[in-house]
């Protein structure tokens, strides 16, 4: 099997993964069949609060856990630094072990979606999605929803974010980094 489609099949057995995880109301283990493939979970993690959350993207990390970007809109429970029900970005960062080791939410008044997340190069991470906010962490809204990318440390501190976009509705898809340490943004 070729090294890409071995990745293929690690990312998306991730994020089913995980995906699955904030759907199910219990800890428990889980098998069955997905496009073909027999899957085998070892563990179920609920996170999030009492109103809605969704996970994304997942991205390996070097350290051998990985990292989960989606959005929440609900302020208790596992979400711990959010304080409006509109819905913003909420990164959560797993150990090798799938021990949560930090969660953090991004975003402002109006609703921000996160839809990508990747590992950048110095170890840090690059967060991608829409944002309807013009305050908070986002510096600015040109429209309905606007491109709105985030550069995060190693931690989940913002190091910096940019918004693009016009009058309507412009919502940021995925990220890549390029070989000169920019960034290629899709939506």
């Amino acid at each position: 099997m070729s090294n890409s489609i071995s990745k293929y099949i690690l990312v998306y057995g991730c994020v089913c993964l995980i995906a699955m995880s904030f759907n199910c109301s219990k800890n428990e283990n889980i098998s069955g069949i997905v496009d073909g493939f027999q899957q085998q979970s070892n563990f179920i993690k609920t996170l999030g609060g009492t109103k809605n959350e969704s996970a994304q993207a997942v991205t390996k990390t070097t350290d051998g856990g990985y990292a989960v970007l989606g959005y929440t809109q609900s302020t208790d429970f596992d979400v711990s630094d959010k304080f409006n029900e509109s819905f913003d970005y909420w990164v959560l960062k797993f150990d090798v072990n799938d021990d949560l080791q930090w969660q953090k939410t991004y975003g402002g008044s109006g609703n921000d979606i996160g839809s990508d997340i990747i590992q950048t190069i110095d170890g840090g991470y690059a967060i991608i999605g829409s944002s309807q906010s013009s305050d908070g962490d986002v510096s600015e809204n040109a429209g309905s929803n606007d491109f709105w990318i985030s550069k995060l440390d190693n931690l989940g501190n913002m190091v910096w974010e940019k918004s693009f976009g016009f009058s309507g509705s412009d919502s940021g898809i995925s990220l890549i980094q390029t070989n000169d340490s920019g960034y290629l943004l899709t939506g």
